[in-house]
């Protein structure tokens, strides 16, 4: 159990972690920040008690058929001006948000499914992003969200 995060990759690193377990840390399963860049793939992030992964700090990485699932907080948090690439990623049962967007955070979400989450992809303060040929079901409040954001969403 970490306190951070179980994995954090920082000062514009790029690393690529392929079929990877993250879980049950007590801070994000994943924080990738400060310009940072890299691959995930196929990987499994779940049980986390903050954000499952946290794109920050225009940090721009590929996240390609990851399950990230059962967070006590949200399944994706992106801001700060991060622009991550989701696809084909299953996001399903998270206690909050599946997909949190804020701060310039413009994510790319393809092919992507968000489930069973407490909201869908919420949009706020800034936030925007291009959502293509995702699903989006089964979350509690609302599927898509967009609050405070001029301009594009």
């Amino acid at each position: 159990q970490n306190q951070v995060a179980g994995v954090v990759v920082q000062a514009q690193s790029a690393p690529r972690l392929s079929s990877c377990k993250m879980y049950s840390n007590e801070g994000c399963g994943m924080l990738i920040n400060s310009q940072s860049s890299g691959e995930v793939l196929k990987c499994a992030v779940y049980g986390n008690m903050l954000a499952g992964i946290a794109v920050k700090d225009d940090a721009d990485p590929v996240l390609s058929e990851c399950i990230i699932r059962d967070g006590h907080d949200a399944g994706v948090l992106v801001c700060s001006g991060a622009a991550p690439v989701l696809s084909d990623c299953q996001i399903k049962d998270n206690a909050q948000a599946g997909v949190a967007v804020s701060a310039q955070g413009a994510p790319q979400l393809l092919r992507c499914t968000v489930s069973g989450n407490a909201s869908g992809i919420s949009i706020v303060d800034g936030g925007h992003g291009v959502y293509t040929d995702c699903i989006l079901r089964s979350n509690g409040t609302v599927q898509v969200e967009v609050v405070n954001c001029k301009g594009k969403a």
